[in-house]
């Protein structure tokens, strides 16, 4: 469940929530604490030169940052930022231009995590995604240990992976997600009887085969329109406000 509340009325609602804490019988709710999260920013802090003068895309961004946030309700011991970067492939680098698309290697994941933890790798934490059935691309996802080095230093977590999902990624839902999409591979007598059994109508026949039509049509019309676009990687890291 999920309410939009606009700007002007925060201060009116906080207030409220302060008063009913303090009554008797709701201590347990006393002090309480507002948790922000904000997703898909990556285009509003997104920077093409910030290989060539970092300390000024990290200026850019504080400075942005505290214009919407009030530092002084911040807990900067519990603020974390993500940090991320795209690597894209040229334009015009190849005669004639054709899209291009880039891939993570698992030897050079492997390598990148072997320099990151210096040389001893963490036997958990660790996951390793392959992309499109193919043994040796993929993307990774490393949770650092609780008492390593580099949570001790703020990192918290890291994920490189390749662009390509984003043909069929909406908004993390992909295709051919839903559960019941595996009852067509039975028997459609089979099928019958276990709804049946269940109590379920048979209309859910039909829910279940628009669903699955409909995971085909979004691979097919995404895969169509990328078909002449390039495709780059991603990393990024989750490090603590402090460490930024």
């Amino acid at each position: 469940m999920t309410y939009f509340l606009p700007s002007h009325g925060l201060q009116a609602l906080w207030d409220c929530i302060l008063a009913a804490v303090r009554r008797p019988g709701l201590e347990d709710f006393r002090n309480p604490e507002l948790f922000i999260e904000a997703k898909g920013t990556k285009l509003l802090f997104k920077y093409p030169n910030a290989p060539s003068d970092l300390l000024a895309v990290i200026e850019n961004f504080s400075c942005k940052l505290h214009r919407v946030l009030d530092f002084s309700y911040i807990c900067k011991d519990r603020l974390y930022i993500d940090v991320g970067k795209e690597t894209c492939p040229l334009q015009n680098s190849v005669s004639p231009p054709e899209a291009q698309t880039y891939l993570w290697r698992r030897c050079c994941i492997r390598h990148h995590l072997d320099h990151l933890y210096d040389g001893i790798i963490p036997k958990s934490g660790q996951n390793f995604y392959h992309e499109s059935m193919l043994r040796d691309a993929g993307g990774m996802t490393t949770l650092t240990p609780l008492r390593s080095r580099l949570r001790r230093g703020g990192i918290l977590y890291g994920q490189m992976y390749n662009l390509t999902k984003e043909i069929i990624d909406a908004a993390r839902t992909f295709p051919f997600q839903n559960p019941d999409l595996r009852h067509l591979a039975l028997d459609p007598q089979l099928r019958h009887g276990m709804q049946n059994i269940c109590g379920k109508s048979t209309s859910s026949n039909s829910i279940t085969d628009r669903a699955y039509l409909a995971s085909k049509r979004r691979c097919h019309y995404g895969l169509t329109d990328s078909n002449q676009r390039s495709f780059g990687v991603w990393e990024e890291y989750r490090i603590s406000w402090v460490l930024f």
